[in-house]
């Protein structure tokens, strides 16, 4: 394991203790909605312990435009880590659950999806600093 991944994991590791179940669904059945940036489950969908109910709709990776776009993929990329992730932060009541939301997205980016770990920390960054701004805060 790299340095760099060792200090990530040792850093998230207090908090990985609270994720019992990090179960992933091998395939993901969706389709695309009438609007072309919205995808739509046809059936349940299972990570890390949250299931997405079918018929669930999300809008996959969004970045803001700009530089970021070079360092977060392009929409419909993360398809699994953006819907487990904004199901997650529908559900979240509390900061604490927004967290936990946050650091599984980085674990399925870099796990689930195969993102490089210095793209997935940028991943996290960037929904952290959207969590301090309230993108997605339903709590």
């Amino acid at each position: 394991m790299s340095i760099a991944k060792k200090i990530i994991y040792n850093t998230v590791s207090k908090y990985l203790k609270h994720l019992s179940d990090r179960n992933v669904d091998d395939i993901i059945y969706m389709k695309q909605g009438k609007d072309s940036s919205v995808l739509i489950l046809t059936q349940p969908f299972h990570a890390y312990g949250i299931t997405v109910p079918s018929g669930y709709k999300w809008n996959g990776a969004s970045s803001p435009p700009g530089p970021a776009r070079m360092v977060i993929p392009k929409f419909h990329k993360m398809i699994k880590t953006s819907c487990r992730h904004d199901r997650a932060c529908e559900l979240a009541k509390n900061k604490f659950d927004r967290l936990m939301a946050d650091i599984v997205f980085f674990l399925m980016a870099h796990e689930v999806e195969g993102m490089k770990l210095w793209r997935a920390v940028s991943g996290l960054a960037g929904v952290r600093i959207g969590a301090h701004l309230g993108i997605g805060n339903k709590y």
